[in-house]
């Protein structure tokens, strides 16, 4: 999928006897200078005779002329007739096959960019393929890392670049964390959510005070460097505080997909058997800005909804409807009002029962012991009165966000708040 395209495969009953037909719909364009709108496009791909996996295929879309490149990466272990230059001993090689200006070509790589070649095995496939503007692509394999590649450029390399070095970047569960492209579709960000303790450690625990308790965090990837930056954390208890929150369950959700147009804006699946809602978060501002419930939860019984519903496209803001059987894009169109749900009651989630929402207030006690240890960060007399308005900000909410972080994050979480610009 590349935005307002799509790779469509149809299949055959016999997939290994007959290859299937590989097509692009482009659902419209931009306006022209005479304001005109293109109109939807179907493109017939030229034969392939090797096999695109689902998940290690991408597309992109190319200049005004709408170039169409479809890319298959995967590792493979030549064939005794395999010609490769260099590869004598027959060792794993990167290869990518390639759908560029109407021709299907072949590239294969010994040797990775970022990566040691006793490392490559381990890249057996990918599990996601995003466009990076508009000559790149990033493939992400769920227990390594990302490769990307100019596939514009004649002399195409092969960068590795490892997930952030985090040790709760917990990259064996695909329900947990995302690659994503926002921005326009030129800055790539990581999401990760994991469970935590109240004793300062990642996972799950049956601890009252931190029972279904999670953290997000997002990084973005400076390019240039090929480098992860830290630029957001939330504590599910900074969340569960607010009035917006009353009506959901008190735990963990899942799928997190970084909306395309702003980078701070995260969207998760919530399941409560046997209820999924839709829910929008703020990373910034640390707040529900939506939630969708999803009306047809029983179909979800036995799939993974994050990998079915959750798909960042701009391909439905193109279907609506004209006079005339045309579909185009709206100048008019506005999003959607935020969707609350209507019962303002909480949801316990280990017994089903509804219970007034909100935690406790911290009492005296636990506010001194705070207060003591963040004496012990060394800040500065403007970054400590920034603390004190930051944890007194709605009647103490703050301090309940802030005690309930583990203990090893609290420093980071506080600096970034204290850095975050004015009025997020």
């Amino acid at each position: 999928m590349a935005w307002s395209s799509v790779l469509i495969k149809i299949g055959r009953e016999d997939e290994f006897k007959v290859r299937p037909d590989y097509f692009v719909y482009n659902a419209g364009s931009a306006a022209a200078a005479n304001s005109s709108r293109r109109p939807p496009s179907l493109l017939l791909l030229p034969p392939s005779y090797h096999y695109l996996r689902n998940t290690s295929t991408g597309l992109l879309r190319h200049g005004e002329d709408d170039l169409v490149v479809v890319a298959c990466l995967k590792i493979v272990v030549p064939q005794d007739q395999d010609e490769t230059p260099d590869n004598k001993d027959k060792e794993d090689v990167a290869e990518m096959i390639l759908l560029c200006k109407g021709k299907w070509w072949i590239s294969r790589w010994r040797g990775i960019t970022g990566i040691e070649r006793e490392k490559l095995p381990y890249c057996t496939s990918s599990c996601s393929v995003v466009p990076v503007g508009d000559n790149m692509l990033c493939w992400v394999f769920k227990s390594s890392g990302l490769m990307f590649c100019n596939v514009l450029d004649e002399r195409r390399v092969l960068r590795y670049v490892p997930l952030p070095d985090d040790p709760h970047c917990s990259a064996n569960y695909s329900s947990s964390w995302n690659v994503c492209v926002t921005s326009g579709g030129n800055v790539v960000k990581f999401v990760n959510m994991y469970a935590r303790c109240c004793c300062g450690g990642a996972g799950a625990s049956e601890c009252k005070h931190s029972k279904h308790c999670y953290v997000v965090k997002t990084w973005t990837l400076t390019m240039d460097s090929m480098t992860w930056v830290l630029d957001g954390m939330m504590d599910s208890t900074e969340l569960w505080t607010h009035d917006s929150y009353k009506s959901l369950p008190c735990r963990q959700p899942g799928y997190p997909v970084v909306s395309m147009d702003e980078p701070h804006v995260v969207c998760l699946m919530l399941q409560q058997n046997p209820e999924w809602w839709l829910i929008m978060l703020d990373m910034r501002s640390k707040t529900l800005l939506s939630v969708h419930r999803y009306e047809k939860a029983h179909q979800l019984k036995h799939k993974f909804p994050g990998k079915f519903l959750l798909l960042p496209s701009e391909v439905s803001y193109y279907l609506n409807s004209y006079p005339g059987g045309t579909s185009q894009l709206r100048d008019d169109i506005e999003p959607p009002p935020l969707a609350f749900l209507d019962k303002q009651q909480t949801l316990n989630a280990s017994s089903s029962k509804l219970v007034q929402s909100g935690s406790a207030e911290p009492g005296m006690h636990e506010i001194l012991e705070a207060l003591e240890e963040i004496s012990s960060y060394g800040l500065t007399g403007d970054d400590m009165r920034k603390t004190i308005s930051i944890l007194s900000h709605g009647s103490g909410s703050g301090f309940i966000s802030y005690l309930g972080i583990q203990k090893n994050m609290r420093k980071h979480w506080l600096l970034m708040e204290i850095n975050a610009p004015a009025g997020m």
